[in-house]
């Protein structure tokens, strides 16, 4: 079977109806699109984000799903949003150790596996105001580290990445500042598509349909992704469909995968 298989935080989440247009139009040979995500999650850890609990990616029911179902030629997995877990406190090291162990587990299982680098130049315009507003607004219940070596750590994280994944065998992405504007750990909606293409190695020049048959938006009402199976529609949007397991308030809820199963093509969420 040929697979995608994506970890990652709020991009991902934030990216999925784009990821899945893309892959529509330009690699609909793709039988199940896996997706491990969420806003704050991380690695190592499990992430809190209001009353919104997900465990670790690293213990990640995904992997059950994946080790039983054998890929097809094709198959390609991402690691991406890679830092979160140092900024709820853990070690660049544990946190890249985490890293290292999933490329190894993906290895074995996928044709391709890629890695997309941290953000440096993007993170490294931010002034001292807007680090420490950034740190606040998306992780205010961690104290942020310290302004004056928090861009040197990321620099050393940074080059220990690059080195695990030649080292692995993982193809690390490179992110271009022109990803992101004033947020610097999001990437600009205007530049998902470009972002996600390269990312997911996708070429649309190999397809026979064009981008100006299924635009690649992400807009949150509902409407139809083409081209999965024969134009069969997939309802959006997927902020309405819950994840494998996930803890509300306390309580554990449990959500049968894949979400989506049309015409031979399945689309699971961890």
């Amino acid at each position: 079977m040929s697979r995608v298989a994506i970890f990652g935080a709020s991009n991902v989440a934030l990216g999925l109806n784009t990821i899945c247009r893309l892959l529509s139009v330009e690699s609909p040979s793709i039988e199940h699109l896996l997706v491990a995500c969420g806003h704050g999650r991380a690695y190592g850890r499990a992430s809190t984000v209001g009353p919104r609990t997900l465990g670790s990616l690293s213990a990640s029911a995904i992997w059950d799903q994946l080790e039983e179902q054998p890929a097809g030629s094709g198959s390609l997995a991402v690691l991406t949003d890679i830092g979160n877990d140092a900024l709820y406190g853990d070690s660049f090291d544990e946190m890249l150790d985490h890293v290292t162990r999933c490329i190894d587990r993906l290895n074995p299982m996928f044709d391709h596996v890629v890695v997309t680098q941290m953000p440096l130049e993007s993170i490294r315009r931010l002034s001292p105001w807007g680090y420490h507003t950034v740190s606040r607004l998306f992780f205010p219940a961690v104290p942020p580290r310290p302004y004056e070596t928090i861009f040197d750590e990321l620099q050393e994280a940074a080059a220990k990445l690059e080195d695990i994944a030649r080292q692995h065998g993982a193809l690390l992405i490179e992110q271009p500042p022109t990803w992101y504007g004033l947020d610097p750990i999001h990437i600009r909606r205007s530049m998902r598509k470009t972002a996600w293409r390269t990312i997911l190695q996708l070429d649309p020049t190999k397809q026979g349909h064009s981008e100006s048959e299924h635009p690649a938006g992400d807009g949150k009402t509902k409407e139809s992704i083409n081209g999965f199976r024969n134009s069969v529609p997939v309802t959006m949007p997927f902020w309405r469909r819950w994840p494998d397991r996930v803890g509300v308030l306390g309580y554990t809820l449990k959500t049968a995968q894949p979400v989506v199963r049309k015409d031979g093509f399945a689309i699971s969420l961890y």
